[in-house]
């Protein structure tokens, strides 16, 4: 059995990237730790190492739709945890990164939850 080990990140959809950054960094102390393009959206995780990251989209269509995108959890046994979805034959999809693996999977109600085998996704 997998035991979530802490909420790794909240992935968020924003107006303004470079506003929200600003906001999160001069009243949270918030620092940026990593940046990209992704199927032509701007994004970056701010954040503060082993409390918390924010990973923020840059949002093309109207917010309202849906601000969080998924939540993050980190695990004690990905592996196992894997091999469970499997056996309950439950969807997912994976995705290596290059200091860690994600699998994500959908809750009852359509939420995106990506479980990672690392916390932060390795930036640290």
């Amino acid at each position: 059995m997998a035991y979530v080990t802490g909420l790794d990140h909240l992935n968020l959809t924003v107006k303004n990237l470079k506003t929200t950054t600003e906001f999160y960094k001069n009243i949270f102390g918030l620092e940026e730790k990593e940046r990209g393009v992704w199927e032509g959206t701007d994004w970056k995780i701010i954040g503060k190492e082993g409390a918390i990251y924010l990973c923020l989209y840059e949002g093309k269509k109207d917010l309202k739709e849906s601000r969080l995108s998924h939540i993050g959890l980190n695990i004690s046994n990905y592996q196992n945890f894997k091999n469970n979805l499997i056996a309950r034959k439950i969807k997912f999809e994976e995705i290596s990164y290059p200091k860690s693996q994600s699998l994500y999977v959908k809750d009852p109600d359509g939420l995106e939850v990506e479980v990672s085998s690392k916390f932060g996704g390795g930036l640290n």
